[in-house]
């Protein structure tokens, strides 16, 4: 049951970043831009951490700058990869915005930093 949740999700994630990743470079060569001083607003926020480690989502909501029901700007996304990152768990972070209609949803992808469980000595007992 565990593995088939874990590829369930995994399924998602890749469908949501295939979407994400197609519908933004044809906004981008249709000439749709938002107008200046207009930002869409916040419909929805996830973590996707590739780690078998658990990290809650109330701890890195409360890293990030951005709230559901705000508008989303440049200067808010760049905040909350700031604060992600002063945490120094993360070796990798990245941020994916899908908008449509005035909403935004806002993915953060986060690879931890590996975490040393064990070390092993080996040679001579002597010095």
């Amino acid at each position: 049951m565990a593995t088939t949740d874990g590829w369930i999700t995994r399924i998602r994630v890749l469908g949501f970043l295939a979407v994400l990743f197609l519908t933004v470079p044809a906004l981008l060569s249709s000439g749709e831009t938002v107008p200046d001083g207009e930002f869409p607003v916040i419909d929805s926020i996830s973590f996707q951490v590739a780690s078998p480690y658990r990290v809650s989502y109330e701890e890195l909501a409360g890293l990030v700058t951005v709230r559901l029901g705000t508008l989303l700007t440049p200067a808010a996304i760049r905040e909350s990869i700031r604060r992600l990152h002063r945490k120094t768990l993360f070796r990798e972070l990245a941020a994916y915005v899908l908008e449509d209609g005035g909403r935004a949803q806002v993915l953060f992808y986060l690879r931890p930093l590996p975490v040393v469980t064990e070390i092993e000595v080996r040679g001579t007992k002597r010095v």
